[in-house]
């Protein structure tokens, strides 16, 4: 009897594509905040605890596409038990079934939830209960969703009745029906603090980055991440500077002989370089997709705001100080001076050759506008206040997610701003100095983006956004390789394992994103 039930286990699983828990890392499950959903018939749904093994459950969800022939069968009550139809016919375009993360997520207060919470099912005394698990904190309660009103017999499958507030709904884009599945409530629990993006949740910039969120001056991306770790690259700078300072232009437009009027950033880097935050290369070139170095990000802030210094000695206060170019001292101490430098993990080190991340940017820029008195100031340790007490730092920077490269030449630049203590560069050009800049980069949760297959999926996946994002580099002037901003997962439903295992064995709990929380709606990202 055990092994008849088993073998049934096993070819049932075959069929329904499941080969183990089934739930994806979570850092897999594509979540647009530019998503919507739909009210669906919950007649034609069937929520049910699949059994896998003797003992472990899965979540599977059934619909009825059309009316050809019934994808299952109910008897029972407390509990309902669930003859899965389907698997005794060719059930394509008659029913549909969502067996992991790609299938299925949670949705609340009209947000997505796929990176924050893991849908699963587990045994409470006399019932099989759905939980949804918060993955960046193990501490909060799970929330229950749904229960199965009784223990099933062994091998069975059973029905989950939603609780009261939870409902299916189904992802729209575009007023597009697709086919992944919500489990949806109207409602988040007082205790999940909702951030402008699902990837800043934890993210030590998240202030800063909701902040400039707020006044339109960064976005995110469609799939609703910011990703603060990507580097920066010129024409992304150029992008955020030019929207954020509304300062009067200093000079007359020129023409790169590498930007195209039709580039989508022609207008971001025109404008940037008539305020006097950004020039070309000698070589009349702009360069708009090489990643901008931190020194040189913090430089043409200072030259664009025209900051001064007073000659005082604040250089010594980075421990890495003698790494900063020549060129770069005078704008430097002056930003120093002015409170915009903000180091991260450890306030004393200004790290200027490393690429610039995003999340930097956004404290950067937002440091800026407080000295402006645009903005209120937001308490920080990583703000640079020479004379302040040093804070405890964390361990290391590799919460940072970049490589920090060796030090090495900066690149010959002209910063045309005399009031910055300017020294000449090595080599001067007619061309006014090449200050990088970024545009808001994509945030810094890397994007996942796997081969789609060519059968069906469940859910189609986006367009991706036509702005590339370059890969980082560990060089300071690197020669970045574009990669779509935005492909959201879309992983194929699972091929059926031509020799299933009897007891496949659980997958282990995903590993939570780096910085994950929950989602908004983003504003038109600005060229992100």
């Amino acid at each position: 009897m055990a092994t008849s039930i088993r073998s049934r286990l096993a070819s049932i699983a075959t069929v329904l594509g499941i080969t183990s828990l089934g739930l994806l890392p979570s850092a897999k499950t594509a979540i647009a905040a530019v998503f919507g959903q739909t009210e669906v018939d919950p007649n034609k749904f069937a929520v049910v605890a699949s059994p896998l093994g003797a003992n472990a459950y899965q979540l599977l969800i059934l619909e009825q596409v059309s009316n050809a022939r019934p994808c299952w069968s109910e008897s029972g009550t407390n509990p309902t038990l669930i003859d899965p139809l389907l698997l005794q016919f060719d059930f394509t375009d008659i029913c549909a079934r969502s067996t992991d993360s790609n299938g299925y997520s949670v949705r609340m207060a009209n947000r997505e939830f796929g990176l924050l919470f893991q849908l699963g099912i587990a045994r409470r005394e006399n019932d099989l209960v759905l939980l949804a698990t918060n993955l960046t904190n193990r501490d909060a309660p799970p929330i229950e969703i749904g229960r199965t009103n009784g223990l099933p017999p062994a091998g069975a499958f059973v029905k989950i009745s939603l609780n009261s507030g939870w409902r299916l709904t189904k992802r729209t884009e575009n007023g597009k029906v697709l086919g992944l599945v919500y489990l949806t409530s109207d409602t988040a629990p007082s205790n999940i603090k909702l951030t402008a993006f699902v990837d800043t949740q934890s993210n030590w910039a998240k202030t800063y980055i909701d902040a400039l969120a707020a006044q339109n001056i960064i976005s995110g991306f469609e799939d609703g991440t910011f990703r603060p770790n990507d580097p920066v690259t010129r024409v992304q700078f150029a992008a955020i500077v030019s929207k954020a300072f509304s300062t009067p232009a200093q000079r007359p437009r020129t023409a790169f002989s590498d930007i195209q009027p039709s580039f989508w950033g022609a207008e971001a880097i025109q404008m940037a370089y008539e305020k006097g935050f950004m020039s070309g290369y000698p070589d009349n070139t702009f360069k708009p997709n090489q990643q901008i170095p931190r020194v040189e990000a913090l430089v043409t802030l200072a030259s664009g705001l025209q900051f001064s210094s007073t000659g005082a000695d604040v250089l010594s206060y980075y421990q890495d100080a003698a790494q900063i170019p020549d060129w770069a001292m005078g704008a430097i101490a002056a930003a120093t001076e002015n409170q915009i430098v903000v180091n991260y993990p450890r306030v004393k080190g200004l790290n200027p050759a490393r690429p610039t991340t995003r999340a930097e940017v956004a404290a950067f820029v937002y440091q800026a506008l407080v000295n402006a008195g645009r903005l209120p100031t937001i308490p920080s340790n990583y703000v640079v206040v020479v004379g302040a007490p040093i804070p405890a730092q964390p361990p290391s920077s590799t919460e940072l997610g970049v490589p920090t490269p060796n030090p090495s030449p900066m690149p010959s630049i002209l910063v045309p701003t005399p009031s910055v203590n300017p020294t000449p560069s090595p080599t001067l050009a007619p061309t006014p100095t090449l200050t990088p800049s970024p545009t808001p980069t994509p945030s810094l949760t890397p994007p996942v983006n796997p081969t789609p297959s060519p059968s069906p999926s469940l859910f189609p996946t986006p367009n991706p956004s036509p702005f590339p994002t370059p890969t980082p580099s560990p060089s300071p002037t690197p020669s970045p390789t574009p990669t779509p901003l935005l492909t959201p997962s879309a992983t194929p439903s699972p091929t059926p394992s031509p020799t299933p295992s009897l007891f496949p064995t659980p997958s282990p709990s995903p590993t939570p994103s780096p910085t994950p929380g929950s989602v908004v709606v983003p504003t038109t990202p600005v060229y992100p």
